[in-house]
């Protein structure tokens, strides 16, 4: 059963929607997207490469400067160059969790649950997204065929493929969510995929969790970053460089 908040979630996402009385048709989509993905038009996703603006500042080049200057970036960096033991080998393994070796361990793991929570969202608001489309009246099949068919010597070769491309997506998409609406009512989650209102609660309600699942791993990301900068503003370059050291 849906959770209040988990309604409030999807009932944003989808205001634009209109599902038919019959609801058997299919469904309609008023506006020209219900919801953005995760990281898209947000602003600040997370910590990673773009810090939160009141706790940066702005790298600027000048003259004939290097892009990288590691004697200014350690510096900056302060107790945080301690990421190199991430790098170098595996001396962070056992590090106390109180320890900046710990503390960027911490850090990291949340930055990368962050990651997978954000593609779980993106997933999932990608299912949801290719079920109101609709079917596009061709399969996968029929667009890797026609792309196989095209004439790499045409003066119009790029666009169509560019097009063909397009429409691949779109039916990769939508042949995607139906098998996963299949695997729903197979696993007894859904009592019947093809009745649109149920498919649309069910994606409804994925898309909603794991947004809120990724939003939840964003917050538990921004507090473990705040622990290892102690509030310190630190440039794009030298975050970059950090993030480098931790291979995020």
């Amino acid at each position: 059963m849906s959770t209040p908040l988990k309604r409030i979630v999807a009932a944003a996402m989808l205001s634009a929607l209109i599902i038919p009385a019959a609801a058997t048709t299919g469904l309609i989509l008023t506006a020209d997207a219900a919801f953005a993905k995760p990281g898209k038009g947000k602003g600040n996703s997370n910590g990673r490469g773009q810090q939160k603006q009141t706790t940066r500042t702005a790298h600027v080049n000048t003259g004939g400067q290097e892009k990288s200057n590691h004697g200014s970036i350690a510096s900056q960096l302060k107790n945080m160059n301690a990421a190199h033991s991430f790098k170098n080998g595996q001396g962070y393994l056992n590090a106390s969790a109180d320890s900046n070796v710990g503390q960027i361990a911490t850090f990291q793991t949340a930055a990368l649950e962050t990651l997978d929570a954000e593609a779980a969202s993106s997933d999932a608001a990608d299912a949801l997204t290719a079920f109101i489309a609709g079917d596009p009246g061709y399969t996968a099949d029929d667009i890797n065929t026609q792309i196989g068919a095209l004439d790499s010597a045409s003066d119009t070769y790029a666009d169509d493929l560019t097009a063909l491309e397009g429409q691949l997506a779109e039916a990769q998409d939508y042949e995607d969510v139906m098998a996963q609406l299949q695997a729903a009512q197979d696993d007894g989650t859904v009592l019947d995929a093809s009745d649109p209102v149920e498919a649309l609660t069910y994606l409804e309600d994925g898309a909603a969790d794991t947004l809120l699942d990724y939003e939840a791993a964003q917050e538990t990301e921004d507090a473990a970053l705040e622990v290892v900068t102690g509030g310190r503003e630190i440039s794009d370059e030298a975050m970059d460089y950090f993030l480098e050291l931790l291979g995020l």
